[in-house]
């Protein structure tokens, strides 16, 4: 087992989410502008549903206007297989 930290929260991000019909997985691929490190995981789709319902959850809980005011964060630009 391998475990790595990537802080990706100050960078620019961009990614691709894709669903593989043939695997039944959820691909989702980030990768930083700047230090061009990568982020590349599947899920199946039971831990995409949780997943995503785990961000919705923070996300609602967040005070995003403050943290954005900060300047500090980069920004995300994600291209979706249709």
């Amino acid at each position: 087992m391998s475990n790595y930290l990537i802080c990706m929260g100050f960078d620019n991000l961009n990614g691709d989410i894709h669903y593989d019909e043939k695997l039944g997985l959820v691909n989702i691929n980030l990768d930083t502008e700047d230090t061009h490190s990568s982020l590349n995981f599947s899920l199946n789709l039971s831990q995409a549903k949780v997943f995503n319902e785990f961000l919705a959850n923070v996300i609602a809980s967040a005070n995003i206007q403050n943290i954005n005011e900060s300047n500090l964060f980069g920004d995300l630009k994600i291209d979706a297989e249709e």
